[in-house]
């Protein structure tokens, strides 16, 4: 049955090229960037040398929810549909010939309709507030809370590393759309640029914070400083600019104990095809126990006996996200990207997780049962929340094309297929721009697989999404 399902996903995901295989369409192929992708564009205006972006977007989700799991997630209530209410903005505003000021900031407002009892939710988000100083032409300054984003690929970015634990807004999976919206670290940043290379340096400082106070997670106000200041970070960039569309990143990366390499690689090969490269290299401990250990701290003193006990030393992992994109015309782009995760799940170790987690959930004692199954599904949430991938090898397609020619109506697919046990993630996304300030999105995602699949384990099987987005 999930064969079949599989094949019938992949046979809807064809036919926007089996369609544009049949046009006679005149359109140059063009080639287009990592950020030139269709989806509904702000209606940014400017004013006095200020750019600003206002949005109001209503957001309403039902849910299907699996009935049975080989191993479930420790008890909580189900949420069979949400709604989203939120006011986004993005301010960009000249202070002085050579100082701006950069705000990012989204108030959202969830109600979920929960199985046993509703609930309601207000957050504020302050993404980013900072001070950017040109003093020279080659030389910039800044100062505040920034998110720096890094990485050539579209589905995975090993070198993008302040994403880890920044976040907080999933409703997409599509990582374009969630670079834009996590939260920025504190830090200080400098960019020296010329003709031939750039170098950036970033300091981001440890910020000690207490729970429930404004520097970590008070209630609708919290800056959250204690995910994206949590210990002191540093990153150093250097990009050459060898000409003939060579140019070569090399990142250099220290949070905490931790330290990582980088390296980056784009290189068009004619008007509609580029490849890409992107590595890192870092001297971690495996993900099982990375994520393990994070659950552990939040039981401390006391130590419950281990789900699965996994390695916790130290090795040098790498990660790779390459692939090339594909200019179908000047209004269709698709991705094609493999993933390999040296520090993610083999299939010996999902084997071992399964049995583990069956061991856990037939426990005849509560507090055994809660902490095997917690333990368990604090390595999964830690790879969601740090935006890398569970299993050590997968495929990753990312497509975007305008149905009309007026370009109002555009739509984006999403597939994510583990080799390892054929499970997969499917999302599509329609966009309607009916003006420049209304749009109407629909999205639907799927998780398909057998029950001891990475995909076929997730709790939420599929979700439907209807979004108003009004720009102010």
């Amino acid at each position: 049955m999930f064969f079949c399902v599989r094949i019938l996903i992949l046979v809807i995901w064809g036919w926007p090229l089996l369609l544009w295989a049949a046009e006679d369409d005149d359109l140059r192929f063009l080639p287009q960037g990592k950020d030139s992708v269709l989806v509904a564009a702000p209606a940014t205006k400017e004013a006095s040398g200020s750019r600003y972006n206002l949005y109001f977007e209503q957001t309403g989700a039902l849910l299907g929810n699996r009935s049975h799991l080989l191993v479930p997630p420790p008890p909580v209530d189900l949420v069979n549909s949400f709604s989203n209410s939120s006011v986004d903005a993005v301010f960009d505003m000249k202070l002085l010939s050579s100082l701006r000021l950069n705000f990012s900031d989204r108030f959202d407002y969830f109600y979920y309709s929960q199985s046993e009892q509703d609930e309601a939710l207000s957050q504020n988000t302050l993404r980013e507030l900072y001070f950017s100083w040109n003093p020279y032409r080659s030389f910039f300054f800044e100062a505040g809370r920034i998110n720096i984003k890094n990485g050539v690929a579209i589905g995975f970015n090993p070198t993008d590393y302040f994403k880890r634990n920044a976040v907080d807004d999933q409703l997409s999976q599509d990582l374009q759309v969630l670079r834009d919206k996590r939260l920025g670290a504190l830090m200080l940043k400098t960019n020296f640029i010329t003709s031939s290379f750039s170098l950036l340096a970033a300091y981001a400082p440890q910020v000690s914070t207490r729970p429930n106070d404004f520097l970590s997670d008070q209630e609708h106000t919290g800056l959250f400083l204690n995910r994206t200041n949590a210990t002191n970070q540093f990153l150093g960039q250097l990009t050459l600019d060898l000409g003939h569309d060579w140019n070569p990143e090399f990142l250099y990366y220290q949070e905490g104990e931790n330290s990582s390499y980088g390296f980056n690689l784009s290189h068009g090969l004619g008007k509609s095809l580029v490849f890409y490269f992107e590595w890192s290299g870092s001297d971690r401990p495996f993900l099982g126990s990375e994520g393990t250990k994070k659950y552990l701290a939040t039981v401390a003193p006391e130590t419950p006996p281990l789900a699965i006990d996994y390695d916790s030393s130290r090795v040098f992992y790498n990660q790779v996200a390459t692939g090339f994109s594909v200019a179908w015309s000047s209004a269709e782009s698709t991705y094609f990207e493999y993933h390999y995760n040296q520090a993610g799940f083999t299939q010996s170790d999902w084997d071992k997780w399964f049995k583990a987690g069956q061991i856990a959930n037939q426990s005849t004692l509560p507090a055994q049962r809660l902490s095997g199954l917690g333990q368990l599904w604090s390595v999964r949430d830690y790879a969601r929340n740090n935006l890398e991938p569970m299993s050590q090898h997968s495929f990753f397609i990312r497509n975007s094309w305008s149905i009309t020619r007026s370009q109002d109506l555009t739509a984006v697919q999403l597939l994510d297929y583990n080799l390892q046990d054929q499970s997969l993630f499917a999302q599509l996304q329609f966009d309607y721009n009916f003006n420049r300030h209304l749009t109407i999105s629909f999205l639907t995602y799927w998780n398909v697989g057998a029950e001891n699949s990475e995909y076929g384990s997730i709790p939420r099987e599929q979700e439907f999404q209807l979004g108003l987005k009004c720009y102010l």
